[in-house]
């Protein structure tokens, strides 16, 4: 395997040598017909963008992590517990949380709202918690219009989970990709 295979322009841009310099040229001039006629060069590497998901059952937790692992370019973490998902949202930044509305230590609602005081204090690693997607057990349970409408809360689903609404609800934060197409 050639190591020119997997160079960037921009690594053409640093150090041009004399066999490739004019190929480096064109390349960074913007030559736009190259990417149609498969350029042998790769594109940007796609960033890993983290997820934290708590759910009570280690099932869910499952779903969720090989629905998101297949049909987005994300890591995923998990835990059944809320208390060990306050410590791991403070370790590092994650992309969005995905929250059971009810846990067995305290409400989901709590948890975020722990997470975002914190965040806020500069305790967390960023100054602004990410979005959150709950997900709660039937619809029976009742949710406050408090949280319907606020911003931070990207969707609410409930149990069964589908897997294109999850993926709807995240299609703003996460770059999605069909994993049939070979990317």
């Amino acid at each position: 395997m050639s190591d020119r295979k997997w160079r960037t322009i921009r690594d053409l841009e640093k150090e041009p040598s004399e066999d490739n310099a004019e190929e480096s040229e064109l390349l960074v001039e913007g030559d736009s017909d190259s990417d149609a006629e498969g350029s042998s060069y790769a594109s940007e590497p796609i960033e890993v963008q983290d997820v934290l998901i708590a759910f009570p059952s280690s099932a869910t937790n499952r779903l969720l992590r090989e629905s998101f692992e297949n049909f987005t370019h994300s890591r995923v973490e998990t835990t059944t517990d809320a208390v060990r998902a306050f410590e791991m949202a403070l370790q590092k930044p994650y992309r969005v949380f995905l929250f059971a509305y009810e846990f067995e230590q305290m409400e989901g609602t709590l948890l975020y709202e722990l997470i975002c005081k914190v965040y806020s204090t500069g305790g967390g690693p960023k100054k602004i918690a990410p979005g959150v997607i709950f997900i709660r057990e039937n619809k029976d349970v009742t949710v406050s219009e408090d949280w319907i409408r606020d911003a931070r809360v990207k969707d609410i689903i409930s149990k069964p989970i589908r897997i294109d609404r999850l993926l709807r609800a995240v299609r703003g934060i996460l770059e999605i990709h069909d994993p049939t197409s070979g990317e």
